[in-house]
C-alpha cells in the first residue's frame, strides 16, 4: 500500500513497477484488494453500508 501512497504523491499516478495495476475510479463499483488477492475486484459490501459510510466520513471534519 505504502508503494502505491508514494507513487500517487510523487506522479499523480498509484501505479508502479511490479505492483498489481490499481485503475481509475470511474464510477463502475470496484476497489482495490490489497491482501490475499491483489488487484481490482467488485465492492463486495451493500449499498446501504456504503451510504452510510459518506455520511460518516462528510463528518469528520467536524470533530
Amino acid at each position: 500500500m505504502s508503494d502505491y501512497w508514494a507513487n500517487f504523491i510523487r506522479t499523480g499516478n498509484p501505479n508502479g513497477d511490479g505492483l498489481a495495476h490499481f485503475p481509475a475510479s470511474s464510477g463502475n463499483k470496484s476497489a482495490m484488494w490489497l491482501g490475499e488477492y491483489v488487484g481490482a475486484g467488485p465492492i463486495t459490501v451493500s449499498e446501504e453500508r456504503i451510504s452510510f459510510l459518506r455520511r460518516w466520513m462528510s463528518h469528520l471534519h467536524e470533530y
